[in-house]
């Protein structure tokens, strides 16, 4: 994941949703995949 994208300063309102997804593996207790969603204003 591009942390500087996910994390970093924003010049306009932004919404960044990080969450888990894809399959949940049992061995590690932990989901393999993240899913990352961006939504702005126009």
């Amino acid at each position: 994941m591009p942390s500087d994208r996910n994390y970093g300063p924003s010049t306009t309102p932004q919404l960044r949703l990080l969450t888990c997804g894809g399959p949940f593996d049992e061995g590690t207790l932990s989901y393999q995949d993240n899913v990352v969603v961006f939504a702005s204003a126009r």
